[in-house]
C-alpha cells in the first residue's frame, strides 16, 4: 500500500466519524432542542466529506455532497422552517451520503439511483420555501463563514438546473446537467490539484485540530488494515511507562549481579521485581486505553437501523440512546454491529406494537426504544429495551412445540420461555419479510455475544415491554483474576464477580428438603456449590476437606457460595479462546497459562451460577427436611 492509499484510508476513517456526527446533529435538531453550533456541525460534517472526496477525485461524492451541503446552508440561514419532513429527507440523505462512501472505499458504483431521488428531495426544500433554485445550486452563494481557501477546494462552477431535469439518469448524465468540471481544481486543466492530498486532506477533513488532538494509528482486525483515532494524551502516558520499564530493568538485573557476587541484600531484589510487576500491569492498563474506543460509532448506526425498519414496518418509534461514551476494546467494538442490528429490529417488528394498537392500549402512538451501556463490575451492560407488548408467551411456547424444538408436555418456566427464542430457526412470524421470519436473527445474537465471553439475558412484561441484557467483557485480552485450588486443580475466577470471600465455617451451613445446603452469610440464605462437583471432576465425597467460601455475583444480582480448597492469590491473565482451541465447555470461559506453565482454566461464573441448580451440594446427612433447619452432620461436629 502506497502512501497516497494509506491517506485515503484515513480519509474513509474520518467519514465514519463524520457521518456519525451528521447523525447525532440532525437526531439533535429533530427533537427540537438545539442551537446554531448544532446546525453548524452538520453542515461542516457534509462540506468536509466533500472536501476530502474533492481531493481524492470521487465526482459522485462531490456531487451529491455538493447539493446536501447547501441545503443545509439553507438550515443554517434560517430560510427553511424546521418539521419532521424535513429532518426525514435530511436523514435520507444522510443514509444516502454512507452508502455513497462506503461504495467509494469498496470501489464499486455508487447508488446512483437514491442519490437522484435524494437530491430532488434536497432541492424541492427550496422550491417549497420560496428559494431560487438556481441560486441554491450556486455553490458561491452559499460559502458565507467560510475562509478563500476553503472556497478553493470546490469543483464546480456554478450550476444551473431545472428540478424537472433531474430522474433516475445515470451518473454520467448527471454529471453533464450539473456541468461538473474535474479539472477546474488546478489551473493546468489536468485535474491534479497542486496541493498534495495530504494537504488538502489536513486543511478539509483536520482542520481546527489542536496538538492535543486524537492521533490515527493502525491495529491489524482480520488481516485487514483498520485504523483507530487515539487521544495523544494516552500515547505519551504509555512511552513514558515503557521509559520507566527501561529503568525497572535494569535496575534489577544491577541488584541481580551485585546478588550474584554477595553484594546485595535480597530484599533489593525482590523490591525491584514489584517495581517491574507494577510496571507491567500499568502498561497493560495503558495498552488497554489505547484499544478502548467509545461505543458511539456502534450507537449512532442504529439509528439509521431503527429509522429504516420502524419505515419498513409502517410504525413511528424513537430510538433513545445513553451511554455513548462507554468505551470498549476495539475489537468488541467491531463484532457488535450485528447483534445489535438484529435486536432493534426485532425491538421495532415483534416488540412495539402498531400505532392503532397502541392508541387503543392508551400507549402514546410512538413507540420508544433505548439503547443504553454502562460499565458495571469490570462488564460492560449493553441495555435494549422497548415499551411494546412484550413476549407472548403462550405463542412462543406453542410454537416451539410445533417446531419440535420442546416437549408438549415440557414444563417452562417464563424465562425459560423467553430464551426460547434464541433457538436456531424460531419465528413468531408467520410471513417472511425483509425484517424477519426467516428464523435467523436471535440466534446470531446469542451466538455472537457467547462468542465474546458474553451473555444475554431477557426480561419481558406482558403490555410493558421487553428488555435485553448484553453482558460483555471490557477486553478479551487480559483479565484479573483469583486463582483458587478444588481438588488438585487451578483455576480462575474472574475479580468482577466475587462479592467477598470467607473461612468455610460448617455451623454456617444449613440442610434444606432432599439434603439440599445452604449457607447463611449474616442471616442471607445463599445456595451452597462446590466447584469441583459442578464442573464434574469431583463426586464431593470430600466435602469436609473444603477451606474458603467464595461469594459470587452475576450480572443480574444472583448470588452463590463457591466453595474451593484454597485461595494462591490474585493476577493478570491473558484469556485464551477455549472454543477455538478446543470446544465448548459449559462453566468455561476461557484458559490461560500461569508462570509455571501450567494451563489454568477461567470460570464463567454466571454459566457456574446456573449450573449450579442442577449441582447443589448435598450433605452426607440420611433424610431430608421439609423446612429449612440447623443440622450439622457428623463429620462436622
Amino acid at each position: 500500500m502506497d502512501d497516497f492509499d494509506s491517506i485515503k484510508n484515513i480519509f474513509f476513517e474520518e467519514c465514519n466519524e463524520l457521518l456519525s456526527e451528521l447523525e447525532r446533529s440532525l437526531e439533535i435538531i429533530k427533537c427540537g432542542d438545539f442551537t446554531d453550533e448544532i446546525v453548524n456541525a452538520a453542515f461542516r460534517s457534509v462540506h468536509s466529506v466533500k472536501g476530502g472526496a474533492g481531493s481524492f477525485g470521487m465526482p459522485d461524492l462531490v456531487r451529491f455532497t455538493h447539493v446536501f451541503e447547501t441545503a443545509l446552508d439553507l438550515l443554517r440561514s434560517k430560510m427553511l422552517h424546521i418539521d419532521s419532513g424535513i429532518i426525514k429527507i435530511f436523514l435520507r440523505a444522510t443514509d444516502v451520503l454512507s452508502d455513497s462512501v462506503q461504495a467509494e472505499r469498496e470501489g464499486v458504483a455508487p447508488p446512483f439511483e437514491r442519490q437522484n431521488q435524494s437530491i430532488k428531495e434536497l432541492i424541492s426544500l427550496s422550491c417549497d420555501n420560496s428559494v431560487d433554485a438556481d441560486k441554491f445550486l450556486n455553490r458561491d452563494d452559499n460559502l458565507g463563514g467560510f475562509d478563500e481557501e476553503e472556497k478553493s477546494v470546490s469543483l464546480f462552477s456554478p450550476i444551473s438546473i431545472e428540478l424537472s431535469e433531474i430522474d433516475n439518469t445515470s451518473g454520467n448524465e448527471l454529471d453533464v446537467a450539473f456541468e461538473i468540471f474535474e479539472d477546474n481544481s488546478s489551473p493546468d486543466g489536468t485535474g491534479k490539484s497542486e496541493k498534495s492530498p495530504e494537504k488538502n486532506l489536513n486543511n478539509e477533513i483536520n482542520e481546527g485540530e489542536s496538538e492535543n488532538a486524537p492521533a490515527t494509528i493502525k491495529v491489524n482486525s482480520q488481516n485487514n488494515n483498520v485504523t483507530i483515532r487515539v487521544d495523544l494524551e494516552r500515547i505519551d502516558k504509555l512511552v513514558d511507562l515503557v521509559g520507566e520499564l527501561v529503568i525497572g530493568q535494569a535496575t534489577l538485573r544491577e541488584r541481580y549481579e551485585k546478588n550474584h557476587w554477595g553484594r546485595a541484600e535480597p530484599v533489593s531484589i525482590e523490591n525491584a521485581l514489584s517495581d517491574i510487576d507494577q510496571l507491567t500491569r500499568n502498561i497493560q492498563d495503558a495498552v488497554m486505553a489505547v484499544r478502548a474506543q467509545p461505543l458511539r460509532t456502534v450507537f449512532q448506526r442504529m439509528q439509521r437501523v431503527v429509522r429504516e425498519a420502524a419505515h419498513a414496518t409502517g410504525k413511528s418509534i424513537q430510538l433513545v440512546m445513553d451511554g455513548e461514551d462507554t468505551e470498549i476494546d476495539r475489537s468488541l467494538i467491531e463484532r457488535l454491529t450485528d447483534p445489535l442490528t438484529h435486536m432493534l429490529r426485532n425491538a421495532v417488528d415483534h416488540g412495539v406494537e402498531s400505532t392503532e394498537d397502541r392508541l387503543k392500549n392508551g400507549k402514546s402512538a410512538d413507540g420508544v426504544i433505548r439503547l443504553s451501556a454502562i460499565q458495571k463490575s469490570g462488564r460492560i451492560i449493553i441495555t435494549v429495551a422497548d415499551d411494546g407488548a412484550g413476549i407472548n408467551r403462550e405463542r412462543v411456547k406453542s410454537i416451539a412445540i410445533k417446531k419440535g424444538i420442546i416437549n408438549s408436555q415440557a414444563n417452562l418456566s417464563e424465562n425459560e420461555i423467553d430464551n426460547l427464542i434464541f433457538f436456531p430457526g424460531f419465528s413468531t412470524s408467520s410471513t417472511v419479510s425483509d425484517l424477519s421470519g426467516r428464523g435467523v436473527g436471535m440466534d446470531v445474537v446469542k451466538k455472537s455475544i457467547l462468542d465474546v465471553g458474553g451473555r444475554v439475558t431477557i426480561f419481558s412484561e406482558k403490555g410493558v415491554g421487553s428488555t435485553f441484557l448484553l453482558s460483555l467483557p471490557l477486553t478479551l485480552a487480559v483479565i484479573e483474576g483469583m486463582a483458587i485450588t478444588s481438588c488438585g486443580q487451578t483455576l480462575i475466577l474472574p475479580v468482577s464477580c466475587i462479592v467477598e470471600t470467607m473461612l468455610f465455617n460448617y455451623k454456617d451451613v444449613f440442610v434444606m428438603g432432599d439434603g439440599v445446603s445452604a449457607l447463611s452469610i449474616r442471616g442471607v440464605f445463599m445456595p451452597l456449590l462446590d466447584i469441583s462437583v459442578v464442573l464434574g471432576f469431583s463426586t464431593g465425597e470430600n466435602f469436609q476437606d473444603r477451606e474458603v467460601i467464595l461469594v459470587v455475583e452475576d450480572d443480574d444480582g444472583n448470588r452463590v457460595a463457591l466453595l474451593a480448597d484454597g485461595i494462591d492469590g490474585q493476577m493478570q491473565v491473558v484469556s485464551k479462546n477455549v472454543e477455538k482451541n478446543f470446544r465448548a465447555t459449559r462453566g468455561i470461559s476461557a484458559a490461560t497459562i500461569l508462570g509455571n506453565g501450567n494451563v489454568a482454566l477461567v470460570l464463567d461464573a454466571a454459566s457456574i451460577i446456573h449450573m449450579g441448580s442442577e449441582n447443589v451440594c448435598r450433605l452426607p446427612y440420611p433424610g431430608g427436611l421439609a423446612s429449612i433447619e440447623r443440622r450439622s452432620p457428623e463429620w462436622a461436629t
